[in-house]
């Protein structure tokens, strides 16, 4: 299975791989930022922000993070069927 020869009207080409690469993983950090929400709240912190800048370690947010990029990852190379 290739790539197709055009992807919305245009020749595919490496910066469109990079594009969804750090569209998705900026994505994740509203996922995490949503799923801290309620933990902020019951802490009484301003926002979910500071829960993940002040009180997670870096590697569990990163883990976070991941856990999300490899669901949308496994989506995006899912199998179409064709």
């Amino acid at each position: 299975m290739g790539l197709a020869d055009e992807i919305d009207g245009v020749a595919p080409a490496p910066k469109m791989g990079r594009r969804y690469w750090y569209d998705a993983y900026s994505a994740s950090l509203d996922v995490v930022l949503g799923s801290l929400d309620e933990i902020a709240a019951e802490q009484g912190s301003a926002s979910a922000d500071v829960v993940l800048q002040n009180y997670l370690s870096d590697s569990r947010a990163r883990k976070l993070r991941q856990e999300y990029m490899r669901e949308q990852l496994a989506a995006a190379f899912e199998p179409t069927g064709e």
